[in-house]
């Protein structure tokens, strides 16, 4: 615009430039430098490396040990300083949770143990734990599918999938796995006209499916052992089936016609239950216990089409000699299934979409909630992550300040604060001034935001871990329910105050902090900027603070522009004067 004149330079620009530069790169060193500098003197050189560790609880390879349920954790980041061990343990009675001073690989089959000793079983290793140390063991025989481990004659051993038709008994005898015998399992084929499931052996599954055009697929097995006794459950994905005892078939079986008609009905396998699958076309998972002595399936289905709604957790058992749906709940929702037996209680483990463990027991064949809840552990101490915040809010305001202020300082050693538009002449705001109002406005975003947040029990970690669980819940009191309300409560607000400042500022050019520090926001015609610019600059904000992050972007453009103007008020063609009598004058 020919009309307007730039600002009076004094000389050594390029020398303004670099003390500039050098002024933001020693800013954001300063800051970074003091608040690991705290940290460090206060934790360590070890507690500040845990804060960049991860530590993801699988909760799938859990099991029940000692009165307790343990679980393995995986350690992502900086695992060599975590000394304590990944190995967990929980009560599910009194919500106790304890960390064992014992490393192990994640046991991908499972783990399982009996007083003194815990296994933990993977296709290539087993590692026996026992007194807080670990044997690592590498078999000569590799598992090829495995089932969850389970105790056979006071040894570790499990259900192999060696082949589409072929199940073995596998021990580990301490050095290998030994074969005890092949295992005969069933096959679900079809529907018989009352519902329940056509039941062959898997021996003869080849000939049986081929005619039916069936495709091998390997069964989901769970052994519970009690006492004397096995209870061995499996599903297909769909279909769940019991026996009683393991059922050994000799190697000799051959694939023969008379056999096939011989064991259409297999004998001693119980058909359970057809999982349904929910709202979501989606069947969630499914688990297996004992209660006084008799086994229980339950089974978990979503029961809403929404993303996070709902589950219902389904309880079969045996009345009468015939499986039947002895009781439901409706849980919030769940991702996974767990059950755990100590042979007097059964717990049951529900895994919401957050790493926790929400707990139930069952009492006569129903579930009722323990009230006690399995967090995901901290990769850091939780007190040094609080500190961290605390000295992070503390060192972060001073510098901005002591910021602030030499950034004006600079920019009046260099420059002038003159600008002339035809015969008018105004001050420029200084860049602290502009800091301070910015701050207040925002202020009077964030105190009643603050009170909305608190109201709905997301102001302080202790409220956020409590109701995390409740997280999904799609009931009267879920949690997300409480948090759309919230993120709703502070858009509204947003928009309420962004039309409320760019409508000030559009008639008299301030917000409240404007109106405090005594400037004003002008065209750069030095006529009211009107409404549609207000709004656009103050939009431009969260590309001038790249979100709210961080203010070097608007103090670059304001430290090297002429009318010392950040990218909105570049956009919107607007400035920001000093609000004096004095300032604004006509040269006659």
């Amino acid at each position: 615009m020919s009309d307007l004149a730039e600002p009076r330079r004094a000389s050594g620009r390029p020398l303004y430039m670099v003390w500039m530069v050098l002024l933001i790169l020693g800013f954001t060193v300063l800051q970074v430098g003091i608040v690991a500098g705290v940290y460090l003197l206060k934790f360590g050189v070890p507690t500040m490396a845990k804060l960049i560790t991860m530590k993801v609880p699988s909760y799938a390879q859990s099991t029940w040990w000692n009165n307790r349920i343990v679980y393995p954790v995986i350690v992502a980041g900086s695992p060599s300083q975590d000394s304590g061990g990944n190995l967990f343990s929980f009560d599910p009675e009194t919500g106790d949770s304890q960390q064992h001073h014992v490393t192990i690989p994640i046991p991908k089959t499972g783990m399982v143990g009996d007083e003194d000793t815990l296994w933990c079983v993977s296709p290539s290793t087993v590692v026996c734990v026992k007194d807080d140390q670990s044997t690592e063991v590498a078999p000569k025989h590799s598992l090829k599918m495995p089932c969850p481990p389970f105790l056979y004659e006071q040894q570790p051993a499990v259900l192999d999938w060696v082949a589409s038709n072929t199940v073995l008994l596998r021990a580990f005898d301490g050095a290998d796995w030994v074969d005890r015998g092949r295992v005969e399992f069933p096959s679900f084929l079809s529907r018989t006209a009352d519902g329940s499931n056509l039941l062959v052996a898997n021996s003869v599954n080849e000939a049986v499916t081929a005619a039916q055009s069936g495709r091998f697929s390997p069964l989901d097995i769970r052994v519970i052992v009690e006492g004397d006794q096995f209870h061995v459950i499996v599903s297909d994905g769909v279909n769940v089936a019991y026996r009683s005892g393991i059922q050994f078939v000799p190697q000799a079986s051959a694939l023969v016609p008379e056999n096939v008609a011989h064991l259409t009905t297999l004998e001693g396998w119980e058909d359970v239950c057809h999982m349904a699958r929910g709202a979501t076309g989606k069947k969630i998972s499914w688990a297996a216990g004992v209660v006084a002595g008799e086994p229980v399936v339950l089974t978990a289905t979503s029961t809403s089409a929404a993303p996070f709604g709902n589950s219902t957790v389904t309880v079969f058992a045996r009345q009468e000699g015939k499986w039947a749906e002895t009781s439901h709940l409706t849980t919030p929702a769940l991702m996974n299934l767990f059950a755990f037996t100590n042979g007097e209680q059964t717990y049951v483990a529900g895994q919401p979409p957050v790493p926790s463990l929400r707990f139930y027991k069952l009492v006569n064949h129903e579930l009722q909630a323990t009230g006690t809840f399995l967090k995901a552990p901290s990769a850091s101490s939780q007190d040094s992550i609080d500190y961290l915040g605390r000295s992070q809010q503390w060192v972060y305001w001073p510098v901005m300040v002591a910021f602030a202020l030499a950034v004006t300082w600079l920019m009046g050693v260099y420059t002038t604060p003159q600008y002339q538009f035809g015969v008018q002449t105004v001050e420029l705001a200084s860049y602290t001034r502009r800091m301070i109002a910015r701050l207040i406005d925002h202020a009077l975003f964030l105190i009643p935001m603050y009170f909305v947040v608190r109201a709905c029990g997301f102001a302080t970690r202790e409220g956020i871990e409590e109701n995390m669980d409740r997280m999904f819940d799609f009931g009267p009191d879920s949690m997300l329910l409480r948090y759309v309300w919230m993120m709703s409560s502070m858009l509204a607000l947003a928009v309420f105050l962004l039309i409320v400042n760019s409508g000030l500022q559009a008639r008299w050019g301030i917000t409240f902090g404007k109106w405090i520090c005594g400037i004003r926001t002008k065209r750069a015609t030095l006529r009211p900027c009107g409404f549609l610019r207000a709004m656009l600059r103050e939009l431009l904000l969260v590309v001038d603070t790249i979100f709210g992050m961080t203010v070097i972007p608007a103090t670059l453009a304001i430290a090297f522009t002429n009318g010392r103007q950040r990218l909105g008020d570049l956009v919107a063609d607007t400035i920001v004067i000093r609000h004096r009598r004095s300032a604004l004058r006509s040269d006659q």
